[in-house]
């Protein structure tokens, strides 16, 4: 079992190239669900939001956003794992 249930990310870290931790993430539990949380902007050639998806990431919220826009993606995350972890099971 997790010690958690799902990850939420801020891509800009300042020791680590952006995406590094998001992919490292879906290899160690492919099943964990993973919200990104980006500015915006580009990875290489591609834009930061399709970039992070591309590299596993489940959901991406640009900043700026309100409280309410992350619970909601949180929860979002949250009910797909449920019924995935449901569909698994059958």
């Amino acid at each position: 079992m997790r010690p958690f249930d799902a990850v939420v990310a801020d891509i800009s870290l300042p020791d680590r190239p952006a995406g590094e931790v998001i992919v490292e993430l879906r290899q160690a539990a492919p099943e964990l669900p993973i919200l990104a949380i980006t500015g915006g902007g580009h990875l290489g050639r591609l834009r930061a939001p399709n970039a992070l998806l591309d590299l596993g990431a489940d959901a991406v919220l640009v900043k700026p956003f309100g409280r309410d826009v992350l619970l909601e993606a949180v929860d979002r995350l949250l009910a797909a794992a449920r019924r995935r972890a449901l569909a698994d099971k059958i």
